[in-house]
């Protein structure tokens, strides 16, 4: 209570120890209240007693998982690190090494078991309606090169550009608020397009959901599924680059005259950004295109930065060699490049 009180006085403990006190460890006990309370709550540690019953385990799993718990929070490590940390938290009886590692393979049997109760817990408390699922994929990379034949860990497009490292796929949905409905992993190697179908049968079929409308950008949503939505007669959105759209869509749609709705938000950097809108029926679709003059105008900077290296190139010939059409030029037919101009006001009616 004394130092509690200097210090609330604005004084310093250190000039009450003496240069001679040194810190010789430090324990956590916060993490683990905590987390006791949220596994209660979740009623998770009763599914972790009945796996350890049901597996005959000679450790208490739910005591394994809670140092894996406050491990992951504090500082996220390795398990061996974990193991090796124990010693500082309060409320967590001693455990083994393997352990830890056996408990992982428990948790990796029951994980669908699991992420339903977490679910299930959470929508009765906060009477939670599951009606949109926002859904995801990045990748996570292992300190490995070493690949096994149908193991999940393989080589594969790194979105962290992690090149010559295994990785696993890593699929994550949430709900409106935030909350986690539930994860999946695949090979690392799998085109994430490919996780499409499961995913939506694993929400029909586990979480009951009525209707389904699909939301994801074009590279989720390729041609295949496309085609695997409507069979299922689900609703969907998905993002599409007016570049793509046919000729005659993109002439209405490039006729600024029509974007007379507008929406606002404040980006990271406190900017209020306008963006503003139109809609176009089509067939039995509908397009909503959009337009922002801070997106215009970084297009309109990215261009002209092409156009400048584009003259430098013209002046050397010697260093233009691939792909010239980047920087707006094409061959004249003689071995000679010159500005395409008709692909340049073609590139400025999108601004």
């Amino acid at each position: 209570i004394g130092f509690n009180l200097y210090q609330l006085a604005g004084g310093q403990v250190k000039s009450l120890l003496g240069s001679h006190a040194k810190e010789q460890a430090r324990y956590n006990y916060g993490y683990v209240q905590v987390y006791s309370k949220v596994l209660k709550h979740y009623n998770i540690h009763t599914i972790l007693d009945r796996i350890q019953g049901k597996h005959k385990l000679t450790f208490k799993l739910s005591n394994v998982v809670l140092l894996m718990l406050a491990e992951r929070l504090q500082e996220p490590c390795s398990k061996r690190a974990s193991w090796y940390n124990q010693a500082e938290y309060i409320g967590i009886e001693p455990v083994a090494l393997h352990h830890l590692y056996r408990a992982l393979d428990k948790l990796a049997d029951y994980n669908k078991l699991l992420q339903q109760q977490i679910f299930q817990t959470g929508r009765d408390l906060f009477n939670r309606t599951l009606d949109v699922v926002f859904y995801d994929v990045t990748t996570l990379y292992f300190e490995s090169e070493k690949e096994q034949e149908g193991n999940l860990r393989q080589m594969g497009f790194g979105k962290d550009g992690k090149i010559g490292n295994t990785q696993i796929l890593f699929c994550m949905l949430i709900d409106k608020d935030k909350q986690p409905v539930a994860y999946r992993i695949f090979k690392g190697d799998t085109y994430e397009g490919h996780t499409f179908e499961k995913a939506l049968d694993d929400l029909k079929n586990e979480y009951q959901i009525e209707k389904i409308i699909v939301v994801a950008d074009r590279g989720m949503l390729s041609s295949a599924n496309i085609e695997l939505t409507q069979a299922k007669e689900y609703e969907f959105i998905i993002g599409e680059r007016l570049k793509n759209l046919p000729k005659k869509h993109q002439t209405q749609l490039l006729d600024l005259s029509l974007y007379k709705n507008q929406w606002t938000y404040t980006d990271n950097e406190d900017e209020q950004i306008i963006i503003k809108y139109t809609t176009l029926e089509v067939e039995n679709k509908k397009i909503i295109a959009t337009y922002s003059e801070k997106r215009a105008r970084k297009d309109k900077h990215d261009r002209e930065k092409k156009l400048a290296t584009a003259q430098t190139l013209l002046q050397n010939p010697s260093l233009l060699k691939k792909k010239p059409a980047r920087f707006f030029l094409k061959s004249d037919g003689k071995e000679k490049y010159v500005l395409d101009q008709e692909k340049i006001k073609q590139q400025e009616k999108y601004k």
